[in-house]
């Protein structure tokens, strides 16, 4: 019998070979995060219970995604290889993945519009961003739920292209609101900063920022440009079966690189700038749990002030400047 006429299947490299790319790119990518989980768990093991919570909670859903993407690829690849009609039915192991990448995606990016509440003391940034969060998150769910109900098919997803587009659009949003909100808030840190070293600390803080939150505002931009140009083949799905694994990774990225921020700049910090609050240092700056930071770098605290200094060679400066006793203790500092 000869293959069936369909659109779907007039190149079928265009539609297996995307696949099987952003399958390995997934796998590739849950490969990082374990590895930025065993540097977390190993360097900051007095962090909040909540952030750990979130740490564990965002890579079980990892996990439990890679599983389900090797159940597909298997059956893609394996079990269905040369059968052209499963081209036109989306696999049943795809049911769970477009909520854990939605949840995943969510949960990052409340933590973000969490962390720059505490940030800037301004809810009303924070809102905008946990709203259009929750959107992408129930349309992604909606999305989820029809293409169950019916059966899987190609169709049916085509039939669902502005819930599709609601979820990415939304996600792509959400993250340059935050990228924008919290570069808005460290440059006018850096600014407000009295130490050119506190000043620095910023600066670097900043440009990482910059390459890790609009990772994934591009990443969702160029999924949906794919997916509206290009919805009669797979290539959106290379990111699909990736994006999730780049919320993840910015997640444990942005607390893993207090370590590298603390180790550079010998543990220096500037919490004078009262408009910024401690906490600013609190969560993207901590010591190396028994590292030899930890047990070498002096820490230099002003009594009557809130700059925090940890050089000698400024000990000096800072208590002729103040006039008063200073007191050192060891470096630590872990996320609240």
């Amino acid at each position: 019998m000869a293959p069936p006429q369909s659109p779907f299947i007039a190149s079928i490299p265009n539609l297996t070979g995307p696949l099987a790319l952003g399958y390995m790119f997934g796998c590739g990518l849950f490969g990082m995060l374990i590895v930025q989980m065993s540097v977390y768990v190993s360097h900051f093991p007095k962090d909040n219970r909540r952030i750990k919570l979130l740490v564990w909670t965002v890579f079980v859903c990892e996990a439990v995604f890679t599983f389900f993407t090797a159940i597909a690829a298997w059956n893609n690849f394996g079990k269905n290889w040369g059968d052209v009609e499963t081209l036109l039915i989306i696999d049943w192991s795809w049911d769970p993945l477009p909520i854990l990448n939605a949840l995943v995606a969510s949960m990052v990016q409340i933590f973000f519009a969490w962390r720059i509440y505490r940030l800037s003391n301004k809810i009303w940034i924070s809102i905008p961003i946990v709203l259009v969060s929750l959107v992408q998150l129930c349309a992604a769910t909606y999305y989820d739920a029809m293409v169950i109900k019916e059966k899987n098919s190609i169709s049916t997803l085509l039939a669902l292209t502005e819930w599709v587009d609601t979820w990415l659009i939304s996600s792509a949003v959400c993250d340059i609101l935050i990228s924008t909100a919290m570069i808005t808030i460290l440059a006018r840190a850096s600014l407000t900063s009295h130490f050119r070293r506190s000043s620095s600390s910023l600066n670097q803080i900043i440009k990482f920022t910059i390459e890790t939150g609009f990772i994934t505002a591009i990443g969702a931009i160029i999924e949906i440009i794919l997916w509206r140009t290009m919805s009669e083949n797979s290539f959106h799905f290379i990111f699909f079966l990736t994006l999730g694994r780049l919320y993840s990774n910015v997640l444990l990225a942005s607390l893993n690189s207090r370590a590298t921020l603390s180790a550079r700049h010998g543990g220096y910090i500037d919490v004078s700038a009262s408009q910024n609050r401690s906490v600013l240092w609190s969560d993207m700056t901590s010591t190396l749990a028994g590292s030899r930071a930890a047990k070498s770098a002096p820490a230099t605290i002003n009594v009557q002030t809130t700059k925090i200094v940890h050089q000698d060679t400024e000990l000096d400066d800072i208590s002729k400047h103040n006039g008063t006793s200073s007191l050192s203790k060891p470096a630590a500092t872990e996320f609240v």
